[in-house]
């Protein structure tokens, strides 16, 4: 069986949320002995970001939130979540084809704004056709661009 716990600290809202076949205390214990040895494993975790909170009146706390024996439960609970969660991977238990399309619409949604200004900025270049003067076959140039076309297709000429 598999346990799915939450880490936690007090007045904040994020949260991490993991799963192990271990006593939860023992696997909270070694989230905390890694994030203090973190240099020297040369080891990151997202439940670090909770960790690096932590003081005298700020404690890192965790409960269980279910016994289960499916892995996909605990991505489930993760997207859940949503925000208030610090994990990285948030595509656990998902199928390759799905990671896929998650992120994609990631990417969309990020980086939309600078592909339609790129698909512009091309399009705001005219197209028009240009004589080649040796074989005096038409090719098809940009404006704004300084006849690149033109010029390779005078270099295959010339070959």
């Amino acid at each position: 069986m598999l346990n799915i716990y939450k880490l936690t600290i007090e007045g904040l809202d994020k949260c991490y949320i993991g799963s192990t076949k271990q006593k939860i205390c023992n696997r909270c214990a070694r989230h905390r002995c890694d994030y203090k040895n973190k240099e020297r494993l040369n080891k990151n975790c997202s439940s670090f970001e909770l960790f690096a909170l932590e003081d005298e009146n700020k404690k890192v706390k965790y409960e269980l939130i279910e016994t289960t024996n499916l892995i996909t439960r605990e991505g489930e609970i993760i997207r859940d979540y949503g925000d208030r969660c610090v994990n990285y991977n948030v595509n656990i238990g998902l199928g390759l084809k799905k990671q896929k399309e998650l992120a994609f619409k990631k990417w969309k949604e990020e980086k939309r704004d600078d592909y339609l200004k790129a698909k512009k900025k091309h399009s705001d270049k005219k197209r028009h056709l240009r004589q080649c003067p040796k074989c005096k076959k038409e090719i098809v140039c940009y404006y704004g661009e300084n006849d690149g076309n033109m010029r390779r297709h005078i270099i295959r000429c010339n070959n």
